[in-house]
């Protein structure tokens, strides 16, 4: 579902650069050229997977819309004796696949019709190779692959302006496009969008084949004159081209207007900016966000670690090394640091404390309420940035800690970042100060020491980040959501399940 929008989308924005742009020119050949390249473009466009470190509005909407139809079709373990819920996408997903089952069969009625069509009348082959089926009865002409079709009253009197017409839309491959086209209408029935390409590029075909049969010297108003008596009664086939489709006064003016000067063609390059508008509007944002920034201690090994909630081939994410493997020699003690002003602004290993001030060993120095280890102490920035922090000399401030006050004690209590944590789709509770003591070592033995199952049971990681989280999930997730599935879960049939938060 998600490739089909895309692929709508990218036609819907190309098609308007070339309607506004280009439709109203002579070139038929180029015009002919943008509309099937609009619709292969629209083809391979959401094939191809970009991610961007600086993501726009667009982009954001698109991956928030990208992430809510996904996890909206999560599989979650219910009982057998459970109520089947549809979601909206299941919905949805079943009135475009009814749509294509009706284009499908309208199609396959209408192969049938051409096949028997095709195999009626009277045959025989033209100076071209082309093969004539003369049919009886009122049919408008027309042609498909290397057959022409037409009653006998028409061959016996207006062969040659037929013929002509219909060689040239063989000798051009005009029926390959319609193939091209029918797929896209079958497979984007609800897009506006390429019934207007379908009707575009069948009046070009016909500009194309007008075109040559008025440069092969045959005379314009006696030609025009058929036009007027055949522009009617339409041929049910759509993969077709019939000598009287189209708006008839379009094609009359379109033989007398003056050729549009080449450079015009420069229009095309509209569809450039929009090629890149949508190739960025699809692309993954991977910005770092605090989630990001805490999968990123997942420990020492490499961990699954997915930026997308699908998951796929299992990829891998470099975990950087534990601070106190690097920073071995640094002395285990901080200090406060101040500006000019006297203000504490931060805290350092480094240099003599103020006058006044007292450095800190992990003795004095609490985290949550307990002392803090020797990695915590030795990774201090980090342990700054993510937490709020007070300086208690008093022996009434320092009484619950046993009034180690005899150069003071520093107070860190983490700001609330802990993300939300999802087992095979629910909600896992686990204690937040357990999930601080293992933050920095939390490889795929601690992941399982967390959730009560075993590192081998893990199947995938994955991690939704930023508002997306609240969106799906809502406000329990405002740290951001980290999905672990297990093996046996991803094994379940998706249909039989539901999220539950």
């Amino acid at each position: 579902m998600l490739y089909i929008l895309k692929s709508a989308i990218t036609l819907a924005l190309l098609y308007n650069c070339f309607f506004f742009f280009l439709s109203k020119e002579t070139f038929h050949r180029f015009n002919r050229c943008m509309l099937v390249g609009i619709m292969l473009t629209s083809l391979i466009i959401p094939l191809l997977h970009f991610t961007t470190e600086h993501p726009t509005v667009i982009s954001e909407e698109v991956y928030l819309v990208q992430t809510y139809i996904e996890h909206d079709n999560i599989p979650i373990v219910t009982a057998p004796t459970a109520v089947h819920r549809l979601t909206w996408v299941q919905v949805v997903a079943a009135v475009y696949l009814t749509g294509v089952a009706a284009m499908l069969i309208l199609t396959f009625v209408q192969v049938f019709s051409l096949v028997r069509m095709l195999h009626g009348g009277l045959r025989h082959t033209d100076s071209e190779g082309n093969t004539i089926v003369l049919l009886k009865g009122d049919i408008t002409p027309f042609s498909i692959f290397r057959y022409i079709v037409m009653n006998v009253q028409d061959y016996e009197q207006h062969s040659l302006y037929i013929l002509t017409h219909e060689q040239e839309h063989i000798r051009l491959g005009h029926t390959y496009d319609l193939l091209l086209l029918e797929a896209m209408k079958t497979f984007q029935w609800f897009n506006p969008f390429v019934w207007f390409i379908s009707r575009d590029l069948k009046a070009v075909h016909e500009y194309e084949a007008d075109q040559a049969v008025i440069h092969q010297g045959i005379d314009a108003k006696s030609y025009q004159q058929l036009l007027v008596m055949k522009v009617v009664g339409n041929r049910l086939q759509p993969f077709t081209n019939n000598l009287g489709h189209g708006s008839l006064k379009k094609r009359i003016i379109m033989m007398y207007k003056k050729p549009s000067s080449r450079w015009l063609m420069l229009k095309a390059l509209c569809a450039i900016p929009v090629v890149a508008l949508t190739i960025n509007a699809f692309a993954t944002p991977t910005e770092t966000d605090p989630v990001e920034d805490f999968v990123a201690t997942l420990g020492t090994k490499d961990v699954p670690v997915f930026n997308e909630p699908k998951t796929g081939n299992l990829t891998t994410k470099a975990i950087p090394t534990d601070a106190a493997e690097v920073l071995d020699d640094t002395p285990l003690a901080i200090h406060p640091v101040r500006d000019q002003y006297g203000r504490i602004i931060g805290f350092s290993h480094e240099g003599e404390p103020a006058s006044g001030d007292f450095e800190c060993t992990c003795e004095y120095v609490f985290i949550n309420g307990r002392q803090a280890t020797e990695s915590e102490l030795r990774n201090y920035q980090s342990l700054v940035q993510n937490s709020k922090w007070e300086i208690l000399k008093s022996p009434d401030g320092t009484a619950k800690y046993n009034n180690k006050d005899k150069h003071g004690i520093i107070c860190f209590t983490s700001i609330d970042d802990t993300p939300l944590f999802l087992l095979d789709g629910k909600v896992v509770e686990i204690p937040a100060d357990f999930i601080n003591k293992k933050k920095e070592h939390l490889d795929e033995d601690a992941l399982g020491q967390l959730l009560h199952i075993s590192k081998e049971d893990i199947a995938s990681v994955t991690v939704i980040k930023d508002g997306r989280a609240t969106d799906i999930f809502g406000e329990k997730a405002k740290n951001g959501v980290i999905s672990i599935e297990t093996k046996a879960f991803q094994e379940l049939p998706r249909d039989t399940c539901k999220i539950e938060i």
